[in-house]
């Protein structure tokens, strides 16, 4: 069997494969350069790019070779990037404890406000109760105060008979 020995994407097992040539015919003029040379928007990575064929099951795909130094580069990047995802996760779990303790304070603090919105409500009610109760109070003392000024008048008003009476008493001799 002709054609190179290669990673097949869609069986994940090695076979060989053989490099498909482009469509000449569909392509115009100009629209893709004849070495098949590409970098990635002026990137420093440059590599070949060529349409493989896996002979055992016919699955298509582009392939791209470049410098070994490259892919290390590459692969440094890849492992760095996957360190800090990995500390990004571990703040990120940290973060969400901390969520997950500020939503607890959060919580402990609208039940005590809750609660203390009742106390206030059962305070105002007390105190309007009391307000009402003063009032009445208020009204009775005036009412005892005119009502005593009264007996009081009237208590001046029997001291005077009383005097009279007494004089009358001491004037005549019984």
């Amino acid at each position: 069997m002709s054609g190179t020995w290669k990673w097949c994407p869609e069986c994940k097992a090695l076979h060989y494969v053989k490099v498909v040539p482009p469509d000449w015919r569909s392509i115009h003029f100009g629209s893709v350069r004849r070495n098949f040379n590409y970098s990635n928007c002026g990137d420093p990575i440059h590599f070949f790019k060529r349409k493989m064929k896996c002979m055992d099951c016919g699955t298509k795909w582009y392939s791209a070779e470049f410098k070994l130094t490259d892919l290390k580069d590459l692969i440094e990047t890849n492992e760095g990037l996957r360190a800090d995802v990995e500390l990004m996760q571990e703040d990120l779990d940290s973060q969400r404890k901390e969520i997950g303790s500020l939503k607890t304070s959060l919580s402990i603090a609208v039940d005590g406000n809750k609660s203390r919105d009742g106390i206030i409500e059962t305070l105002k009610s007390r105190i309007e109760s009391y307000s009402k109760t003063i009032e009445l109070f208020k009204d009775s003392q005036i009412e005892l105060t005119l009502e005593y000024e009264e007996k009081r008048g009237e208590l001046r008003e029997l001291k005077d008979a009383l005097k009279v009476i007494m004089k009358h008493v001491e004037t005549e001799e019984v």
